[in-house]
């Protein structure tokens, strides 16, 4: 699974790739994006704790100041939180590297008078990513991380029962599973979801162990 681009020039820079195939154990790791959310994160918080399971949050700089008492919370549950931009723009690959070190800045800046951490790994919205954001990100010391398991759960098309399908049929050791807060089908699936991959041999990690990344300067 390859989690990080070669820039387009054919200049080679830092690329992860998780060997699927690599130990005995079965790990993977569940990811949130675009929280924190006052529908929905201590409703997952909760989910998790009663389950076990540690997660990772790709949290919104707006909406940490927003919500600063949900960041803290996904921290003091042993959790780990990301940078996912601070305003979620769907055209962040394409501005000017200064532009997108406001974002980067401001987001950490979030995130950092929430927790007290700076947070290192970095998910682009959407997945868009140029080879010059790349290269800025790389520069200022982040790790990219994509995903090997999108059941898009934010699609109003998708059932709680469609997202745990999904799920468990593409699930594969030490990989990434991408899920989105502020949807209550997927709050509903959750639950359903560890309960069969734990049944299934799978162990619960964060994302940082599965990339053999750090997650905080």
């Amino acid at each position: 699974m390859k989690l990080l681009s070669s820039f387009a020039c054919g200049i080679t820079v830092l690329m992860l790739f998780v060997n699927m195939a690599i130990g005995a154990e079965k790990r993977v790791a569940i990811t949130f994006d675009d929280g924190p959310s006052f529908l929905s994160t201590k409703q997952i918080l909760a989910i998790l704790k009663e389950k076990d399971v540690r997660a990772t949050f790709f949290v919104i700089g707006k909406n940490v100041q927003r919500y600063p008492e949900l960041a803290r919370a996904i921290i003091a549950d042993g959790n780990v939180i990301a940078n996912h931009s601070y305003d979620h723009s769907r055209f962040l690959a394409f501005i000017s590297n200064r532009k997108l070190d406001t974002e980067l800045d401001l987001t950490e800046k979030s995130i950092f008078d929430a927790t007290g951490l700076h947070a290192i790994l970095f998910r682009a919205p959407y997945g868009y990513a140029s080879s010059d954001m790349y290269k800025e990100l790389i520069r200022k010391g982040y790790t990219v991380v994509r995903w090997s398991v999108d059941p898009t759960d934010w699609s109003i098309r998708r059932s709680a029962p469609d997202i745990v399908k999904i799920v468990l049929k593409e699930a594969r050791p030490n990989g990434i599973i991408l899920l989105h807060e502020g949807h209550p089908h997927t709050i509903k699936a959750l639950p359903e979801i560890i309960d069969a991959l734990r049944n299934n041999g799978y162990q619960f990690v964060t994302v940082d162990q599965i990339v053999g990344q750090k997650p905080y300067k």
